[in-house]
């Protein structure tokens, strides 16, 4: 029996695509935030021991929360003068929105990654569907290249990602919220419908002083704007522990 030896390599870029014969540059960069579109690194199933690639810890929010309030205060300082802008110009790193902008003035046609309408680049995704694709950017602006069509497998993760977005809009044009709760349920790491509920529940409750009136309300009824029940008062759950996909104790 031959035996096989796992690749130690901290990209998900052959773990995620292998077999497709497509290369994402991207997963060679972001590994944390490629896992978060995937249902194999979120702690559920069968995994090796040495798996180069372990399950992501809650989506590493507490870290990204503490990161994202330094840079906000920092940004602050500069503003209010407490740091000097000559500071910032000699030890601030370099920042890609302002490289685009820069391509744009200078009409310079260089190559960056932009999110745009995909406009027919990738020809077996929606032409609508925004896409973050390797771009020509000029005075025109970012224009994309044409790429090759997705793979079976990989196209149709891409379509349930697009779609829990056109159902998220949907439903809030609609004020309807089942069609909110469906995006949830047919997002690749969601694995119960009841976990689609709880999250949604637990969404409403934590936003609640900037979401409109109708969303509130059905969050304490469960009654949508038809009179319909969806959720049932006594069963409506109000937590759920993200990283095992389980009830907690006492739903």
């Amino acid at each position: 029996m031959k035996t096989q030896t796992r690749m130690q390599s901290p990209c998900l870029t052959l773990e995620s695509v292998r077999g497709s014969g497509l290369f994402l540059v991207q997963f060679l960069f972001c590994t944390a935030h490629t896992k978060e579109y995937l249902p194999y690194w979120q702690g559920y199933g069968v995994h090796f021991n040495d798996d180069p690639v372990p399950p992501l810890a809650l989506f590493e929010h507490e870290d990204r929360a503490r990161i994202t309030e330094q840079m906000w205060e920092e940004i602050a300082a500069y503003n209010t003068g407490k740091r000097p802008a000559a500071e910032f110009l000699r030890t601030g790193s370099s920042d890609h929105a302002t490289d685009v902008i820069q391509a744009i003035w200078n009409d310079s046609g260089k190559h960056y990654y932009v999110n745009v309408p995909n406009a027919g680049a990738v020809p077996n995704l929606p032409d609508t569907a925004l896409l973050e694709l390797e771009c020509i950017v000029n005075r025109r602006g970012p224009k994309p290249i044409p790429a090759p069509a997705m793979p079976l497998g990989l196209v149709s993760l891409q379509y349930r990602i697009l779609e829990t977005h056109e159902l998220t809009v949907e439903g809030y044009l609609q004020r309807d919220p089942r069609l909110l709760i469906r995006a949830l349920a047919i997002d690749p790491i969601v694995n119960s419908l009841t976990t689609a509920e709880a999250v949604f529940m637990d969404l409403i409750e934590a936003e609640k002083d900037v979401l409109p009136s109708w969303l509130v309300e059905y969050s304490k009824t469960g009654v949508d704007k038809s009179g319909k029940k969806i959720l049932p008062s006594d069963s409506s759950p109000n937590s759920v522990d993200l990283q095992l996909g389980q009830t907690r104790e006492g739903w």
